[in-house]
């Protein structure tokens, strides 16, 4: 399995403490069977900026703790970029990290309670340059929750969903779990990730997740969502 949004690189975000956390978030992953995770700290987000070089030079230094810790978890670069005017620019100049370093998938979260009118045109525009969107835990937006419609005009403008692997196992509550499994059916789910901050409230498992995956969505769409996740991975 591939974790295809974590936050797992210490101190750059509200993800990982230090180290230490992010050791035990690796060896976790590695329990519950993931293999390859894409670490995902925020962005662009009036909080934390971590640029594409803090990004890197992060993910080059805790590859080196796992292996000396002989944990077999490989680590890749990304980062979850909140949808804010910046973001064209930071793009052009390179400056923001994408999901494997691939330069051309961005993993975007949108604003909670008001999706900007613009959404649809920002993500054909992007897809335009070459890049396409990631939209991160988007049932988990309040503007998603009330009008799951508004994400079928961001799939037809060219963007794709990632749904949380708690969200499925009912980890945000049974509303989250309801829009989760509807999207599934609808067949508006296209990654998964754990979103895990820490060995606590959101761990990094996906097992169960995918299972619920497939009890839902049926095997032709756990595998599916399996092989995207693969191809962000390499």
């Amino acid at each position: 399995m591939i974790d295809t949004h974590i936050h797992i690189l210490p101190g750059l975000d509200d993800g990982a403490r230090d180290t230490r956390e992010a050791v035990q978030m690796a060896k976790m992953a590695v329990e519950d069977g993931i293999t390859a995770v894409i670490a995902t700290p925020h962005a662009l987000n009036g909080v934390w900026m971590n640029p594409r070089g803090t990004v890197l030079e992060a993910v080059a230094r805790f590859r080196e703790t796992l292996q000396a810790e002989g944990v077999p978890l490989r680590v890749l670069p990304g980062s979850e970029v909140y949808f804010c005017p910046e973001v064209l620019d930071a793009l052009r100049n390179k400056e923001i990290m994408l999901l494997g370093d691939d330069g051309r998938t961005l993993l975007l979260e949108l604003p909670a309670q008001i999706l900007p009118r613009a959404a649809a045109d920002f993500i054909r525009r992007l897809l335009g340059d070459g890049v396409r969107t990631v939209l991160a835990h988007a049932e988990r937006c309040p503007a998603v929750q009330r009008d799951p419609g508004m994400l079928k005009d961001l799939v037809k403008a060219g963007a794709r969903v990632q749904i949380t692997g708690m969200s499925l196992t009912g980890g945000f509550g049974k509303p989250v779990a309801n829009l989760a499994e509807k999207l599934v059916k609808d067949g508006l789910a296209h990654y998964l990730g754990t979103d895990a901050h820490g060995v606590g409230g959101r761990p990094p498992r996906l097992a169960e997740a995918y299972r619920r995956l497939g009890k839902v969505g049926g095997r032709k769409m756990e595998a599916r969502v399996r092989e995207a996740g693969e191809e962000l991975a390499g």
